[in-house]
């Protein structure tokens, strides 16, 4: 095989979410996707289940090729799609936001130093305001008084800067209480140029333990001139150095130059109850990586695996197809290229077109019957004398073969000093009336075997076969006849020859 590359070839690529049966058509139908060596679609609107159109054509100095069809479905993997969301959810501005820790320490050092400005602020007046008052004993007594009392009461500041870049406003509550219990409540607005920001944090810490709460809303650009929105509310406990979060937030960004909205939780344990009629039980459970609900109605089901509850379990579907079921009322229909079936009734009937191989068969796929021929019971001797009839009914949608094994049957020769006498035996053989053998046998012995083609659809088969001997001279004769028996079976050439 020759392989020949030409770096002026490219291909263009176009998508389609319904199939286009007139390719000329595609450039009017069909979204434009680029010119490449080859092209990967992905976005909100890639579902798994669903087919989506590809068409491609070479494109080069010369010109242009038509159009090739190609579709393709995305991967039901559903791990697969939640590594794949993971990342696009980190990848959201949303979505970081969520993930950062709140520092409570900065903030915490942020209002201890706030404080101490205030104090030093105080201090700077009063000392101004005594300088002011000189001799006015009275007036300094009671701003003494003031500002001892002000140490011991809540300390509030409000400030604003104001420039040409940003605007900030700050007011901050802090309650002393003790070094190791001190609750903080915080809410800052900013605004500048490209944003702005309201956040709302308490928090409270006691020992080795400090927990906080923030609210945050956010209106921003981003480096394309695109506006973003979020909020958030995220509650975090930290203990022994370790931070566990839960927390809710909303956005909407441009991803892609689409506009992607967002609610994302982030949380040990997610749980939505109904509070009707003063419900308790959760509608859903999401732990552990593992959503339990108790009833789930869906349009499809796209599964890697289904196994119900039990030990072991009743019902389970895997990757490989293999289905495992304990007990199985199936009323349509079932197609299936191999497999074992054990203790199995049939209570209809079953058509099998192909070889069937069997080491035991009870039925009638094969009949068989078997009689002796009637007797005269007029002598001690009682010779062959009667008919015996067989009727095959035309019961079944394939050709059959009626098969007559060897019939024996022989008369006698009796001795005498003038002259020898014969007892004879004659056997005739009729197939719905019509005569098909007759023969007569004395001191020898004579054998009929046949094989009677029965056609279907032909009607019902009567064979007739019917015997009787005699002695020349009047005496009782001596004759015999073996057992008739008679196979009917399906005609077929399978599996053998004759030549």
């Amino acid at each position: 095989m020759l392989a020949v590359y030409d770096p002026t070839v490219q291909f263009e690529f176009w998508f389609s979410e319904k199939r286009i049966t007139n390719t000329a058509q595609v450039e009017k139908s069909a979204r434009y996707l680029g010119t490449g060596s080859q092209w990967t679609v992905q976005g909100s609107r890639i579902k798994p289940g669903t087919d989506f159109w590809f068409y491609v054509r070479s494109v080069n100095l010369v010109g242009k090729s038509a159009f090739v069809e190609a579709s393709g479905q995305p991967s039901n993997d559903g791990e697969g799609y939640l590594e794949i969301f993971r990342g696009l959810i980190d990848e959201t501005l949303l979505g970081q936001a969520l993930k950062e820790r709140i520092d409570a320490s900065a903030l915490r050092t942020e209002v201890t130093q706030l404080e101490e400005d205030i104090r030093q602020r105080m201090d700077t007046d009063i000392a101004e305001v005594t300088r002011k008052i000189g001799k006015a004993e009275n007036s300094l007594t009671q701003l003494v008084a003031k500002k001892n009392e002000d140490q011991t009461l809540a300390i509030a500041q409000v400030s604003q800067k104001v420039d040409r870049v940003s605007s900030e406003i700050s007011q901050t509550v802090s309650q002393g209480q003790s070094e190791n219990a001190r609750q903080i409540a915080q809410v800052r607005q900013y605004v500048d140029k490209k944003g702005s920001e309201i956040t709302s944090t308490t928090d409270k810490k006691l020992g080795d333990q400090a927990v906080t709460i923030q609210q945050i809303q956010r209106v921003q650009s981003d480096t394309r001139n695109e506006l973003n929105a979020m909020y958030m509310l995220k509650v975090q406990k930290t203990k022994n150095g370790i931070p566990y979060v839960a927390g809710i937030g909303a956005g909407i960004e441009d991803v892609d130059g689409q506009t992607l909205s967002n609610i994302l939780l982030q949380a040990d344990r997610i749980a939505m109850i109904t509070p009707e009629n003063g419900n308790t039980t959760p509608l859903f459970v999401a732990q552990g990586n593992q959503l339990f609900m108790n009833d789930v109605f869906l349009k499809r089901l796209f599964a890697v695996s289904i196994t119900s509850s039990g030990n072991p379990p009743t019902f389970s579907l895997t990757p490989d197809g293999r289905l495992t079921a304990r007990n199985a009322d199936i009323s349509g229909a079932i197609t299936a290229n191999t497999g074992t079936l054990n203790n199995v009734t049939i209570n209809k009937n079953c058509v099998i077109r192909g070889k069937l191989s069997a080491n035991q068969i009870e039925g009638d796929l094969v009949k068989t019957v078997g009689k002796a021929f009637p007797r005269d019971s007029r002598a001690p001797k009682r010779w062959p004398s009667g008919t015996i009839t067989v009727r095959v009914y035309d019961d079944q949608p394939f050709n059959r073969q009626i098969v007559i094994p060897a019939v024996a049957f022989s008369g006698a020769r009796h001795e005498r000093e003038n002259s020898d006498t014969y007892s004879s035996c004659r056997l005739i053989v009729k197939k719905n009336g019509a005569e098909i053998y007759n023969r007569t046998a004395m001191d020898n012995t004579l054998v009929y075997s046949g094989v009677i083609d029965m056609p279907a659809g032909r009607g019902d088969m009567t064979l007739e076969f019917s015997v009787s001997a005699w002695w020349v001279n009047g005496w009782y004769p001596t004759a015999s006849i073996s057992d008739l028996l008679v196979v009917v079976m399906k005609k077929a050439t399978a599996g053998i020859t004759i030549s």
